[in-house]
């Protein structure tokens, strides 16, 4: 047996010492800026304030770094603020100051003469403890500065967190800590030493036992990897970088130079199709999923059972168990969630999202829905759209519905044309159509009604554009609203009445009426308390029950006042007759007079 030198290669690297320091460059300015005090500059101050009206500044001067450092010789950064005072722990952001400014002076920093910022950078820093240091890492900006970006300092703010603090300042004469900033660097590495001599060969060691055969090229009969028992089934390369395993004699499995992966058949989980792709672009994820003999195309379907009964359906998309089960020919729906549009057959153009989404649709086409159990009983409602769980759950046939909203139309089975927006909104409705519910649940037995919020919940209504308008058409007339809330007129044509009479007396009463100055209790927005003309509703109830108005406890609330015109015109009527009586009787006076006197004359 020949021993074999082996050459051994010394290499010595003799590597220069890496050179590592830390160095503080000098806070120059430090201020902060506040909403509340726009103009006001507190670059003297001696705490820096952070909150959601208040913002930090910072800047410091890296001259005094050595001379000719390098970005990338800064291995680390640190930003280092002392909290002297923690009102509202919570988190702040850190920007880069993109615009000169000045700690004080004529031209010191204000909030109206701020510069703009970028960022936030990176993740925010939560402040939770006081009498305490937050480290901030600046490292890519220093690095940035270092590179050329314009050193214009930091800024530390609070946009959305709620957190109130006081940093220290370098004005600061009670703790006198302040912000630090801490450059690590680190010097380059030194040349490598020259290559030491080759040691002397080796000699040779003992043969090895006989090793694997080698893997070549080949056809399957022909492998470099076999089984005994089957000269079909092996592993053999199929070309540079490339390997495939056969079996049976047929090429299953590539693994391809690209590191792409091929695959001639189907992924299988308990001897069921579990990952596979067929013919028309269709795609199938999990047992018991779309039938590899569906002809429809673009296809797919993520789940078990979904899509499990598709023939000639097109453009169906379904992700969750069961969904689309049932779906044959339906095409462009989509299904996300368990059991969504799991009854569907023949139905297009739906889409369902959530658990149970539209789970009993057959036949109804184009619904929208987002939300648990949205739209769950619907069998043959179209054109429905609708957000929120729960929303218009019970609907079995109702169609053209909007309901936006957790629980909007819930109990609504076969009404149409209704619109519901807000929590719980339209969930009293049960058959009506063409109703709006807005914040409102509305009432079982509405059809056509328009009900915007509640009483007990909502205290002023404000519609814009109606004050100081003037109608487009001359025969406007005046709005009345009752004890429940309804908006309407009053009619005053004949087709309308019945038992139609004279007032005769019935304004009589009206002298017994006290009209009356006084002030309501509360006060107008502006705090005043004006004078004003009317009557006590409580008198006029003692005198025309009529005329009083209750609310919908029974309470009085006012005096109808538009009820009082006929009165008054009746009275007037009866003073203009009384009146027209006098002048008559005042006329024949007159005459008896002047014939007396005629008369008289005569004698």
């Amino acid at each position: 047996m020949r021993r074999l030198i082996v050459p051994i290669a010394c290499v010595l690297m003799l590597a220069a010492a890496v050179s590592a320091f830390a160095t503080d460059p000098p806070l120059t300015d430090d201020a902060y800026t506040s909403l509340a005090k726009p103009t006001t500059n507190f670059g003297s101050g001696t705490y820096l304030q952070v909150d959601n009206q208040d913002d930090a500044y910072l800047k410091f001067d890296l001259s005094t770094l050595p001379a000719g450092i390098q970005a990338n010789q800064v291995s680390k950064a640190t930003l280092r603020l002392f909290v002297n005072h923690l009102t509202t722990p919570g988190l702040v952001d850190l920007y880069q100051v993109g615009g000169a400014w000045s700690e004080g002076g004529a031209s010191g920093i204000t909030y109206n003469f701020a510069p703009t910022s970028s960022g936030p950078m990176g993740t925010p820093y939560m402040v939770s403890t006081v009498n305490s240091w937050v480290v901030m890492d600046v490292t890519s900006v220093v690095q940035a500065w270092l590179s050329g970006t314009p050193n214009y300092g930091l800024r530390i703010a609070a946009p959305a967190s709620g957190v109130s603090v006081l940093f220290d300042s370098k004005e600061s004469t009670s703790t006198s800590h302040a912000p630090e900033l801490q450059v690590e660097l680190s010097g380059p590495a030194g040349p490598a030493g020259a290559t030491g001599q080759q040691g002397p060969t080796g000699a040779t060691g003992a043969q090895g036992p006989a090793g694997p055969n080698t893997l070549a090229s080949g056809v399957v009969t022909a492998p470099s990897l076999k089984f005994a028992a089957d000269l079909s089934t092996g592993l053999f390369l199929v070309g540079p970088h490339a390997m495939a395993v056969a079996s049976g004699g047929m090429d299953r499995m590539q693994f391809r130079a690209d590191g792409d992966i091929d695959i001639s058949g189907n992924i299988r989980q308990l001897g069921e199709p579990f990952l596979y792709a067929f013919g028309g672009g269709n795609l199938t994820v999990g047992p018991t999923s779309m039938p590899l003999t569906a002809t429809g195309v673009l296809n797919t379907a993520m789940g078990v059972g979904v899509l499990h009964s598709l023939t000639t359906g097109e453009l169906n998309t379904a992700v969750g168990n069961s969904a689309l089960q049932l779906n044959s020919d339906g095409f462009a729906n989509t299904a996300v969630g368990a059991d969504a549009l799991a009854a569907n057959t023949h139905a297009s153009q739906n889409t369902a999202v959530g658990s149970g989404a539209l789970s009993n649709n057959t036949t109804g086409y184009q619904n929208s829905t987002l939300g648990y159990l949205t739209l769950n009983a619907s069998s043959t409602g179209n054109n429905n759209a609708v957000l929120g769980a729960y929303a218009l759950q019970n609907s079995v046939s109702g169609s053209n519905n909007l309901a936006v909203g957790v629980g909007a139309l819930q109990n609504l089975t076969s009404g149409d044309n209704n619109t519901a927006i807000g929590f719980t909104a339209g969930v009293n409705l049960a058959t009506g159509s063409n109703n709006i519910d807005i914040a409102n649940p509305g009432t079982p037995t509405d059809s056509g009604v328009l009900r915007i919020g509640q009483d007990g919940v909502q205290s002023a209504t404000f519609i814009a554009s109606i004050r100081g308008v003037t109608t487009g058409q001359p025969n406007a007339i005046p709005v009345y609203i009752d004890s429940n809330g309804q908006l309407g007129t009053v009619s005053s044509s004949r087709r309308f009445k019945e038992d139609i009479r004279d007032m005769g007396s019935v304004s009589d009463r009206l002298m017994r009426l006290r009209p009356v100055t006084y002030r309501y209790i509360q006060k107008r927005d502006d705090g005043s308390q004006p004078i004003e003309y009317g009557l006590i509703a409580e008198e006029v109830e003692e005198v025309y029950p009529d005329l009083v108005a209750h609310s919908a406890d029974g309470r009085i609330e006012t005096v109808q006042y538009q009820k009082i015109e006929p009165l008054l015109l009746n009275e007037v009527q009866k003073q203009r007759r009384a009146l027209e009586a006098q002048a008559q009787e005042i006329r024949g006076l007159q005459e008896q007079v002047e014939r007396l006197l005629r008369a008289a004359s005569v004698k």
